[in-house]
């Protein structure tokens, strides 16, 4: 992405550990996973390299998580969108 901001580096990398840490994506599919628990609503903010922007996805192989992707240059929405697309590669 031309002129990025350095933050979004950190971002990415953020948004696949979230998605291997836990084995879902981050973004959406977290939300509607907390939306109802207000324990992890208030709670997963404060997990070590946790982020709830959309973009992150694990990678898996059979049933085996092996590595994760977080992508990062849009609104979260057109993030996930790659994420998705990359995976029907």
């Amino acid at each position: 992405m031309n002129n990025f901001a350095l933050t979004v580096i950190d971002a990415s990398r953020k948004k696949a550990l979230t998605a291997i840490g836990f084995g879902m994506p981050s973004g959406e599919a977290w939300q509607q996973f907390i939306k109802d628990a207000p324990i992890l609503n208030n709670g997963a903010v404060s997990i070590k390299d946790f982020i709830l922007l959309g973009g992150g996805s694990p990678i898996i192989t059979g049933r085996k998580i092996i590595g994760a992707i977080g992508v990062i240059g849009g609104h979260y929405v057109q993030d996930e969108e790659c994420v998705r697309s990359a995976g029907r590669n």
